[in-house]
């Protein structure tokens, strides 16, 4: 059976480039991974350093009133300092292009979540009127929220990315 001339002939897809090239395509800290590298390493460890100052110096005056306010804080500020400290290596591993890079900053992912989980029960050691407690407590549930849209969003995106996969499973 010959085709007809008003029908089109098959055309074919051009070839697909090999698959390196493809991966090469990708590979580097560019565009999203670079964001989540600088905030890693830059913004992270700015934004953690500036809320802790601003609140012990918000929250000396009442020290005296309140000493478990004070140790609430340094708590706070062992963990969150930690949390930073991680997210600098885990940021400077992606940076670099190292093995576990990926892992690691999957792990910070989940050390955000669980410092987050402990951050909720931190006024209740304060020792601050109720109303206060409560206040704390609100803020807290809204920082989780944000924590889970956040590890959703880069945990997601460090499995499904196809510059993470070019990048570091070379």
């Amino acid at each position: 059976m010959s085709e007809s001339p008003s029908e089109p002939s098959p055309v074919e897809p051009p070839p697909l480039p090999p698959e390196n090239e493809v991966l090469s395509k990708y590979q580097g800290v560019k565009g999203w991974l670079f964001l989540f590298c600088f905030s890693l390493t830059v913004l992270g460890p700015l934004l953690t350093i500036a809320a802790l100052i601003t609140g012990f110096g918000m929250s000396q005056k009442y020290f005296t009133e309140y000493p478990g306010l004070l140790v609430m804080l340094i708590i706070d500020a062992v963990l969150s300092l930690g949390i930073a400290g991680f997210g600098l290596y885990a940021g400077i591993k992606l940076w670099r292009i190292r093995p576990g890079a990926v892992l690691a900053a999957k792990q910070y992912l989940y050390c955000t979540l669980a410092y987050q989980a402990i951050g909720m029960g931190l006024p209740w050691i304060s020792g601050l009127p109720p109303e206060d407690i409560k206040a704390m407590v609100v803020e807290s549930i809204r920082d989780v929220m944000r924590g889970l849209i956040h590890f959703a969003i880069w945990f997601s995106y460090l499995n499904k990315s196809k510059r993470v996969r070019a990048t570091y499973t070379s």
